[in-house]
């Protein structure tokens, strides 16, 4: 956003809603390029969880910080899409039927094709996802913050991808 108004309550909700930087007239070209560079997509993430309603409610937290989202409701979806070599980021549901989360883990570690995961679970006593949970970049338990997922996958360092498809 740029302005040469002083509308500081309007700045600060257009922020708080996902603009990811302010520019104050007047500016010179040094720093609307930084601005410009600051606000390149952040990476590609994708959730993969079998909970239409958990997927839909962190997209746009995701989304409004820079990320590009894809996402895939079962483990067997998600390894396809682990397969195009193109995500950045993994925040993997531990409990999905069929193929579960720890089981997506394991095969992409045995095709090394790993890529920075974040484990989710609502169960925070599963001894199984304890145990992973050391091999992987972190683990939040339902519900959780989305201050602390962007903080997790903020973590990361994801490379910036400057045309998402």
């Amino acid at each position: 956003m740029m302005t040469g108004y002083s509308v500081e309550q309007l700045v600060a909700q257009a922020v708080d809603n996902g603009a990811l930087g302010i520019l104050r007239k007047p500016f010179n070209a040094a720093d609307l390029l930084t601005a410009v560079d600051n606000v390149k997509p952040r990476g590609i993430v994708l959730i993969a969880d079998d909970d239409p309603l958990f997927t839909e409610s962190i997209m746009p937290v995701l989304a409004a910080h820079g990320y590009h989202v894809e996402t895939a409701g079962t483990g067997e979806e998600a390894l396809q899409k682990l397969s195009s070599g193109e995500i950045d980021c993994l925040l993997l549901d531990v409990r999905m039927p069929v193929l579960s989360g720890i089981e997506v883990y394991q095969r992409l570690r045995e095709a090394g094709r790993l890529v920075p995961t974040i484990l989710v679970t609502g169960h925070a006593s599963d001894e199984e996802t304890r145990k992973l949970c050391p091999m992987t970049q972190g683990l939040l338990i339902k519900p959780f913050d989305p201050a602390a997922l962007l903080r997790a996958v903020g973590e990361l360092s994801l490379p910036a991808h400057r045309h998402p498809r």
